[in-house]
């Protein structure tokens, strides 16, 4: 069931469930901004990733196939009654891209950097949506809308806007879905069949993934990654004993930490923070 929050706009969550194939078509305009989980589309003969973070524009009267999903795929959905209503709305939000001749969808990403900024923009979109007593809530709706757009072309937060022109592939997404997962599990787990099972796909299939994109094995990449870490917290954080650091990192001992910096690095920890 859909929120009503005028007669032109309306608002409700898509879940993931549709099988691969499936297909659904948008009647009116659709800004869909993704909250969990990612999924890969096709619209017009073209093919989408959008993951979390991401805002996608669907122009009215198209259909969209399903083509692979995560199982915590979720998207805000915010339907636009209408065309008319759909083409003033974003010609007012987004001025410098808008244009009447524009392909039926189209994808932005925020950098990486600036995706937890993205992420509360997100929920205070849904906490003003769902807030049924709010007499205002159109009106905080539209001012959302207007930061998202201000965040687009005033501020720099987003890249390879409007999708049709990023030359990523659906490896790059994938390998930055990857990395984006190591670093917020890397102090809990190093197994490689560990971020596979995060991205639905096999250990051999994330080793072809790194190995097209980035020439390294997926072992490879989280044992840099957490070295680079280790290095970091070795040079600027000298009130931490190594010790410490070991156990920040989630290494079950110093001594198991200092032999594998070792062997990464060729010297100790110690050593390290003495260059």
């Amino acid at each position: 069931m859909g929120t009503q929050i005028d007669r032109d706009i309306y608002i409700h969550h898509l879940m993931a469930g549709r099988e691969s194939g499936s297909s659904f078509t948008v009647k009116n305009g659709m800004l869909a901004l993704c909250q969990n989980g990612w999924a890969k589309w096709n619209c017009d003969d073209k093919e989408s990733l959008i993951s979390a973070g991401d805002l996608c524009i669907i122009r009215p009267s198209c259909t969209v196939t399903l083509l692979d999903s995560s199982l915590d795929f979720e998207l805000l959905a915010i339907h636009i009654m209408g065309k008319p209503q759909f083409n003033s709305i974003f010609k007012k939000l987004f001025p410098e891209r808008y244009h009447k001749d524009m392909a039926h969808l189209f994808l932005i990403k925020p950098r990486p950097e600036y995706k937890p900024l993205v992420g509360n923009v997100l929920a205070l979109l849904e906490e003003v949506a769902q807030d049924e007593t709010n007499p205002a809530r159109m009106e905080m709706l539209k001012d959302i809308f207007t930061l998202i757009s201000q965040m687009m072309h005033k501020y720099s937060l987003f890249e390879n806007e409007w999708g049709t022109t990023s030359v990523k592939t659906w490896k790059d997404h994938l390998f930055e879905a990857f990395t984006a997962e190591l670093a917020r599990n890397y102090t809990q787990n190093r197994r490689v069949d560990f971020y596979a099972q995060l991205l639905h796909i096999t250990p051999n299939y994330l080793f072809k993934v790194c190995q097209m994109v980035a020439n390294k094995s997926p072992q490879q990449i989280i044992n840099r990654y957490i070295i680079q870490q280790a290095q970091y917290l070795l040079k600027n954080h000298h009130e931490l004993s190594i010790k410490e650091i070991a156990q920040q990192m989630g290494f079950p001992s110093q001594a198991y930490f200092g032999n594998f910096f070792f062997r990464e690095v060729g010297m100790r920890p110690s050593e390290y923070r003495r260059r």
